[in-house]
């Protein structure tokens, strides 16, 4: 119940994982449906692939095929060389043996073939995928020179992830010959690699690796340490085949410590991850370690175990784990007939593993025969390969390895805080001048605000003065007002006055009617000047009620027929000036038709349009010529009205067809 409780949250698990990658496959999808048919579109066939190679093998190789296809159509071998090293690692999982080789062969030609300018990328792709096909089939003698010449191939092209691949593969290789101390060195040195790139997934193989080392130098703590720093990256990166191959070394160690339990938990899990991606190489080893796991406990189940390994093993042409394979299933069985011959066979595979350099299966091999003599009590035979066990293991897991594993994690720790120093220098070089560069903008940000303040300032003072200014021109034009509107008048009231106490009495009724309209006229100017400077709400409204009341009053005497239409006036805000120049020449302009041109219908139109103010005043009378007309009548004083305005006015008059006047200014 525990195990399918477990089982069910490594699925769970996984479906996040899948989310969290299905992104960046989107993203690389928008690049196909696009339909380019470009070397783009192979790459992203390429990364699609890898991508789907972690979770899901089927779509693993219907990409790696696109990709091949597309590549070959477009004649470009780099991407081609790709796409065969993507189909050989995925049918090596899937057992299909020959499609391996068919691409094996079809790499081999294409790197033989390449150009100048693709032979180093090609022929690195050719020998680290050569070498990894014989290292996973237990041939590591075979692999080395190739790995070799793809590690020094990728150091010479400067590219550091692929060095560190291949330094990984090197230490994988030397693993096998249970050279741990040049394993340990290779796999450190990708760990670095990868670390000054930020490769998290070479990272997490890297700490994988190393754990592996350990774990067969019975260093098993140490082994648990770096193995969960790699599963932690993995699940980040929703690796499903890396956290198989995780899930098979935890049971290893847990083996090592005698937790069986919990070893039997995890080779399960990884038998469910790599089932899902159809893992047949996976497979075999986790069916091969629980086998291990059950030879002293179950042999009957051990040998089932076994035997499924076998099948897996014989599928995927594996003759290294085959022999491990007939080494455990012979310690288990007792002593029968054909036990002389069955010694004889097992002295030859030990001596095959011995020949390969595979020191710890060499040693597992004379172990498996002592257990095998042990249960048919011949225990002269048993000392004997246990004594050659021992002398094995002792060798590799002697101190001087041990010390040599110390030197260089202790290498790695000191250049990885050296690092880390450096970096934190240069973090708080940085940050002095980011301080500095702060301390630069405040001392700038301070003058703006001060050479801002002085402008406001500066500003403010203009304007007041440019008020007092306008203040002091208001009081100028009100005094020239009063003067010569108001003061004309009074003067005019007075001599007559004067006159009307000097003439006979008969007279003295013309006198003071022209008294009487005098100071009408006197009155009227006074409440103009008033009204023109008294602020109010609605400038607007305010001169459109004077100027119907004035055209009204001034008609109604004349008998005189009036339209005035001035509704936009309402909506428009005017200053003193403008009220005071706009509402003088309409005052003009009504006057001169009415007292001179005997019109007898008078037409008023004032309307906004464009920002601008336009009035028309149009009588039906005798009209006159611009040139001939008097001075007095006080089309100069219009004129320079409108200039103050910044508008325009015009006179449009015809000899008995009337007369129009037009003004506009801008609001």
């Amino acid at each position: 119940m525990r195990i399918n409780q477990r089982l069910l949250i490594i699925c769970l698990f996984w479906i996040s994982a899948s989310h969290a990658q299905q992104p960046v496959i989107d993203s690389l999808e928008n690049i196909l449906t696009l339909n380019k048919r470009d070397v783009e579109m192979a790459k992203a066939y390429i990364t699609i692939s890898s991508q789907y190679r972690k979770r899901d093998t089927e779509k693993a190789i219907k990409y790696a095929w696109q990709a091949k296809t597309l590549s070959k159509e477009l004649n470009n071998n780099k991407t081609l060389s790709t796409s065969y090293t993507l189909l050989i690692n995925i049918y090596k999982n899937t057992s299909k043996l020959d499609s391996v080789e068919f691409y094996l062969e079809a790499l081999k030609n294409l790197a033989a073939n390449a150009s100048k300018a693709e032979s180093d990328y090609i022929n690195l792709d050719y020998n680290s995928t050569i070498g990894l096909y014989y290292k996973n089939s237990g041939k590591g003698k075979e692999a080395l020179p190739y790995l070799l010449k793809a590690y020094e191939q990728a150091t010479k092209m400067g590219n550091v992830t692929e060095a560190s691949g291949q330094a990984l593969n090197l230490g994988g290789c030397y693993y096998q010959f249970s050279d741990f101390q040049k394993s340990l060195e290779y796999y450190f040195l990708a760990l670095k690699g990868f670390e000054s790139v930020g490769n998290k997934s070479g990272i997490s193989f890297s700490y994988n690796n190393i754990s592996n080392c350990l774990y067969e130098m019975n260093r098993l703590a140490e082994a648990m340490t770096y193995l969960n720093k790699s599963i932690k990256i993995k699940k980040e990166l929703g690796d499903k085949s890396g956290m198989a191959n995780a899930e098979q070394n935890l049971g290893n160690i847990y083996m090592g410590m005698g937790e069986f339990n919990k070893a039997t938990l995890h080779f399960n899990n990884a038998i469910a991850l790599n089932s899902g991606l159809k893992n047949n190489v996976g497979l075999a080893g986790n069916y091969f370690n629980l086998g291990r796991l059950n030879s002293q406990r179950d042999p009957t189940t051990a040998v089932s175990y076994f035997e499924k390994s076998k099948k897996l093993s014989i599928k995927n042409r594996d003759s290294t784990l085959l022999k491990k394979i007939e080494l455990e299933v012979l310690a288990i069985k007792k002593r029968d007939a054909i036990a002389i011959e069955s010694e004889t066979e097992a002295i030859n595979k030990i001596q095959t593993f011995k020949e390969a350099g595979q020191k710890s299966d060499e040693a597992f091999g004379y172990k498996n025969l002592a257990d095998y003599y042990t249960l048919n009590k011949e225990y002269d035979k048993a000392l004997e390969y246990t004594k050659k066990f021992h002398e094995i293991r002792d060798s590799i897991k002697n101190n001087e390895i041990l010390a040599q594993f110390k030197t260089i994690e202790e290498q790695y720790n000191k250049e990885k805080n050296e690092k880390q120093i450096v970096l934190l220098q240069k973090d708080q070089q940085i940050n002095e001048q980011k301080l500095n560069r702060q301390r630069f903008l405040m001392i700038i940000f301070i003058l703006v605000i001060l050479l801002s303040a002085v402008g406001i300032y500066m500003l403010v003072s203009k304007n007041r003065l440019k008020q007092r200014m306008q203040e002091l021109e208001l009081r100028n034009r009100i005094a020239a007002d009063l003067h010569d509107e108001v003061g004309s008048s009074l003067s005019s009231i007075y001599m007559l006055s004067q006159m009307a106490g000097k003439t006979q009495f008969d007279s003295t009724g013309e006198l003071l009617e022209k008294v009487k309209t005098n100071a009408k006229e006197t009155m009227e100017r006074m409440g103009d000047i008033v009204w023109m400077i008294k602020p109010t709400e609605n400038e607007g409204e305010g001169l459109k009620y004077r100027m119907e009341r004035f055209v009204h009053e001034i008609c109604n005497a004349q008998n005189i027929t009036c339209t005035f239409l001035a509704d936009d006036l309402n909506e428009v805000k005017l200053n003193m000036m403008q009220k005071k120049n706009v509402y003088l020449i309409f005052k003009e302009a009504v006057n001169n038709a009415v007292k001179y041109s005997e019109t007898k219908k008078l037409e008023i139109k004032i309307k906004q349009h464009d920002m601008q103010l336009e009035m028309e005043i149009k009588d039906f009378g005798k009209g006159f010529h611009e040139k001939t007309v008097l001075k007095g009548n006080g089309l100069d004083n219009m004129k320079n009205r409108a200039t103050e305005l910044n508008g325009n006015l015009k006179f449009d008059s015809t000899p008995e067809m009337g007369t129009t006047v037009q003004l506009s200014f801008p609001i």
